[in-house]
């Protein structure tokens, strides 16, 4: 799968607040003030905006389109275009894409994309750009990753002969259920799956109705619950074994998705019934 490297990225306006880069994106948080315009300009890399409730006007050739948020708009390599935003001011995620990202889902032309998935996708990007830490790259290119696959629905319409079998999906699965302690390449589990990234993305949110990033999440947080029940080992101990970058993180995940502390999760010893797991 190719990547971006270290150095491969557009340029862009606005103030940047700030950027990750992961094996293969670049991901970068630009701030614009109301009214503000940018000229015609290209972009050599295809790239995708991520925007929440921002608003503004692009024109691409004669074309003038007034995008909302929550969207997610794709730009291949090369366009054109003009820019000018509403009266508030406006943060944006530019993201700089391998070019088989796109072409693998079947992602050819510029498009303007919003739903339920877009705006899932675009909290994911901005919370995980926000803590930072160890594991936000991971867990950015996940997101995304699993956006690009949503972008077109019916792509694998017209590939007569070329099904997927739900057993790479479990592989993956099972894979992610030995080593989400781990971090772990992206491109590693679509070797294990057989497929492009991509691909790989779209089946299993449509088996496991969540992105790959949820999942590890998920595996993270119930070890880690069953640690706290059966074993006397400190919280930072637990953390570490569990991939969790430090204890804090451990105990804001921990009542992200039970609504309790690990102390008062731990407290349930007494109870003679095993917690039901996450996934």
């Amino acid at each position: 799968m190719a990547g971006l490297g270290n150095s491969a990225a557009n340029t862009y306006s606005g103030t940047l607040q700030r950027r990750l880069r992961t094996m293969h994106l670049s991901v970068g948080e630009y701030s614009y003030p109301g009214r503000y315009r940018i000229e015609r300009h290209v972009h050599e890399l295809p790239f995708i905006s991520l925007l929440h409730n921002e608003r503004y006007r692009e024109r691409v050739g004669a074309a003038v389109s007034e995008i909302h948020g929550p969207a997610a708009v794709v730009h291949p390599a090369g366009e054109s275009h003009q820019d000018e935003f509403d009266a508030q001011d406006a943060t944006i995620f530019s993201v700089d894409l391998p070019p088989d990202w796109l072409e693998v889902a079947a992602v050819h032309d510029r498009s303007v994309n919003t739903g339920p998935h877009v705006r899932a996708a675009v909290l994911r990007v901005a919370r995980e750009m926000e803590r930072g830490g160890d594991g936000a790259p991971w867990f950015v290119e996940a997101a995304i990753l699993h956006l690009v696959g949503s972008l077109e629905r019916s792509c694998d319409r017209g590939r007569p002969g070329r099904r997927y079998s739900p057993g790479w999906v479990k592989r993956v699965a099972d894979y992610l259920h030995d080593n989400y302690a781990r971090k772990m390449p992206l491109a590693e589990l679509a070797a294990v799956a057989g497929v492009h990234p991509v691909y790989m993305a779209r089946h299993f949110q449509k088996t496991y109705a969540c992105t790959i990033g949820d999942y590890v999440r998920a595996l993270r947080v119930e070890r880690a619950l069953a640690d706290l029940l059966h074993s006397d080992r400190s919280l930072a101990d637990i953390a570490a074994a569990h991939g969790f970058s430090d204890q804090s993180h451990l105990t804001r995940l921990v009542r992200s998705h039970t609504g309790q502390t690990p102390g008062d999760w731990r407290r349930k010893r007494s109870s003679t019934h095993d917690p039901e797991p996450l996934y």
